[in-house]
């Protein structure tokens, strides 16, 4: 299939890069799942933000 892709690319820019796009939707996706669970933690306050939270702090 991707020797098909390699001959399309003469015929349509946007066809020959039809696995890039849906590797960058896929992974646009994940990154906007993940702001969100990150903002529902922050919202609940779970993180420890205090200096002495890690050991290596201090």
């Amino acid at each position: 299939p991707f020797n098909y892709l390699a001959d399309a690319e003469l015929d349509s820019w946007w066809l020959a890069n039809l696995v890039n796009w849906i590797f960058i939707l896929i992974a646009m996706a994940a990154f906007v799942y993940w702001m969100k669970q990150l903002k529902i933690f922050n919202d609940r306050n779970e993180e420890k933000k205090d200096t002495s939270a890690h050991s290596f702090l201090g």
